[in-house]
Formats: structure tokens, C-alpha cells, sequence
């Protein structure tokens, strides 16, 4: 079953905002997985492109054209920032039914990158035993 994300577009970059904005979340993780961190020349017409046409089709290499016809080449940025979010909120929607020790191995990560990606404290989940404990008696 897919998932729809929203995406905090405050904490991409510009560039990252301006692809999301054209041509929509799913083409720009097409488009950067395939060509992030390279430069891409962007025709006035984006079906006159056989690259653009066979990674994200017609309508979206117009749209991107729109978007960026007339500048020269654009380079286009890694899509790690866009994965991490990505990640972050299945990780907070799987919190309440997983682990930390399986969403630590199933994301690669490690248990304190999972409780501060979920934004908890590790003793709400796990409280100390001994917390509420007796004092011991004097004498014993």
C-alpha cells in the first residue's frame, strides 16, 4: 500500500522547493534518482527532451520547462533531504505498532536516531523500574 507524504517544504532547499512545486513530489524523486547532483539543460519545450520525456513524460517535462525555460543549465540537487523526510514521517506513523530495535534495523538507523526522529523520550516507553521504588529501610 502506498503512502501520500506531505512534505514540510521549508526545510528543502530552493531548488528542491521549485521541482516539488512543478512537477509534483513523485516526478522530482524520479527525476533526482536518476539525474541528482548533475547538471540538465532544460528546453523551452520539455517533450522536445527524449531525457526529460523518458523519466517523468510528457506532461511533467512541459511543466518543468515552464518552470525553468531560459536559464542555462540547472543543477540539480541529491534528493537525500526529500528520502529523510520521507523516511521520518513513516517512522512517526510506525512508531505506535513497532519497536525501536525493529524500526532501528528496518531503516538502518540506530534506536536513539529513531526516538529523535519520533520526537519521544526513550523513558516514556521504557520507564525505570525502579523509579518508583521503596527507599530501602535503615538497618537492613
Amino acid at each position: 500500500m502506498t503512502q501520500a507524504f506531505v512534505i514540510d517544504e521549508r526545510l528543502l532547499t530552493p531548488m528542491l522547493r521549485r521541482l516539488v512545486r512543478s512537477i509534483g513530489l513523485p516526478n522530482t524523486l524520479t527525476l533526482l534518482a536518476k539525474r541528482g547532483g548533475l547538471p540538465l539543460e532544460v528546453p523551452r519545450r520539455g517533450r522536445s527532451s527524449y531525457i526529460l520525456v523518458e523519466l517523468i513524460g510528457e506532461t511533467a517535462a512541459d511543466l518543468l520547462a515552464e518552470e525553468f525555460a531560459g536559464t542555462e543549465a540547472i543543477t540539480l540537487p541529491m534528493a537525500d533531504k526529500l528520502h529523510a523526510q520521507i523516511r521520518n514521517r513513516a517512522i512517526r506513523a510506525e512508531r505506535s505498532t513497532a519497536s525501536l530495535s525493529a524500526l532501528a534495523s528496518r531503516y538502518g538507523l540506530t534506536r536513539r536516531q529513531i526516538v529523535n526522529i519520533a520526537g519521544e523520550d526513550e523513558q516514556e516507553r521504557h520507564p525505570d523500574l525502579f523509579a518508583d521504588a521503596p527507599e530501602p529501610r535503615e538497618g537492613l
